[in-house]
């Protein structure tokens, strides 16, 4: 199954080439996907359409120099393996922002089917918490306009919180380790929205907008927003 999704990403990187034209590397944009069994955008083909449509937009107003990097997140250690692409902007016709933005919101469109065909592992919990946390020392949002965009439902299921009480208000989420995302934009797409089979309220939305809110800015951020829909 992992050998499966890595060559996705192989053909990728083969398409978008592994030296472009451009050296100074001006921002990064990190799109999080949330493939746990709650989130719909892994198995849901209208939400992933939207997703896709979403990162492809922003993809094509990108400047050449500019990063794009996809990740997966799940269950800690695990989900971060399936989904990992890397994409350095360029001038060059074959590795433009209007040439890879179609190539890779053509790939968020096609989860679901990667679902089906196994390439894909759904996982059973929402670590969002500890993917910000790893991922974090990578980033340096201090010096370079650094975005995030995390498509989930923001309900944190792991050995941090229980998503159950954090949706009926019993349970807060614990605070980050420090100001890890200090200078960075945090963008939460698909806020409170579960897969059909699980339900969504719309209470959730309020509710783990402030939480996230409250997270993020202790994390540091410059600034965050969060929206219920994917588009």
């Amino acid at each position: 199954m992992r050998h499966a999704l890595l060559s996705i990403v192989v053909a990728l990187a083969i398409f978008v080439g592994a030296q472009t034209d451009v050296e100074a590397l001006e921002k990064l944009v990190v799109f999080v996907f949330d493939i746990s069994d709650s989130a719909p955008v892994a198995v849901d083909q209208n939400i992933a359409r939207s997703a896709g449509n979403t990162v492809e937009a922003i993809v094509a107003n990108l400047d050449p120099g500019d990063r794009v990097k996809l990740r997966s997140l799940g269950a800690a250690g695990v989900a971060a393996l399936q989904i990992n692409v890397n994409v350095t902007l360029g001038r060059k016709a074959r590795v433009r922002p209007d040439r890879i933005a179609p190539a890779i919101g053509a790939l968020v469109r096609s989860f679901p089917m990667r679902v089906r065909r196994g390439d894909l592992k759904i996982q059973v919990r929402t670590n969002i918490i500890g993917f910000v946390e790893a991922m974090a020392p990578s980033l340096d949002c201090e010096n370079s306009a650094n975005r995030i965009v995390i498509f989930s439902d923001g309900v944190e299921w792991s050995t941090l919180v229980n998503g159950k009480e954090l949706v009926t208000g019993k349970a807060d989420l614990p605070p980050p380790s420090g100001p890890i995302l200090k200078g960075c934009i945090v963008e939460m797409r698909g806020l409170g929205q579960q897969t059909n089979k699980l339900g969504t309220d719309s209470r959730w939305f309020p509710l783990l907008r402030r939480q996230w809110a409250r997270f993020f800015q202790a994390a540091g951020v410059a600034r965050f927003n969060a929206y219920a829909e994917f588009e």
